[in-house]
C-alpha cells in the first residue's frame, strides 16, 4: 500500500497552505496510524520538495507539527508499520474533534 498516492498529492497541492484558518475550515486530507500503537497523524498539508507533512499528531499528547513521509517509509522497511487509513474520508478538524477527543484520553481539542 502506498502511503502517498498521486491523487492525494494532487489534493494537497490544490488545498495548499491552511495556516491560520479556523478548525471548521482546516481540511484533513489523509490519516496515518501506527498499526501496533496509539499514534495517529492527521495530515492537513504536504510539501513535495521536503516530503514533509503538517497536521495534528495524536501520540502521547495532541499537538500540531511536522512529520516526514521519508521517516514513515523507513519505519515500514524496518517492520514498524505506519499505515494510511484507506477508509478515511476527508473532513475538517472541527468534524473530527469528537473522534479525536473520544479516542485520546490524554488531551482534548477545543
Amino acid at each position: 500500500m502506498k502511503l502517498l498516492t498521486k491523487t492525494i498529492k494532487k489534493r494537497f497541492r490544490k488545498i495548499g497552505c491552511q495556516d491560520g484558518l479556523p478548525d471548521e475550515e482546516v481540511i484533513v486530507v489523509a490519516k496515518y496510524f501506527h498499526a501496533c500503537g496509539h499514534w495517529t497523524w492527521y495530515a492537513t498539508e504536504f510539501n513535495a520538495e521536503t516530503n514533509m507533512f503538517f497536521g495534528l499528531v495524536a501520540g502521547d499528547f495532541l499537538e500540531w507539527g511536522y512529520f516526514s513521509l521519508d521517516e514513515f517509509e523507513e519505519l515500514r522497511r524496518k517492520g514498524i508499520f505506519i499505515e494510511r487509513d484507506l477508509y478515511f474520508q476527508e473532513a475538517t478538524i472541527e468534524e473530527l474533534k469528537t473522534e479525536i477527543n473520544e479516542s485520546y484520553s490524554f488531551g482534548t481539542l477545543k
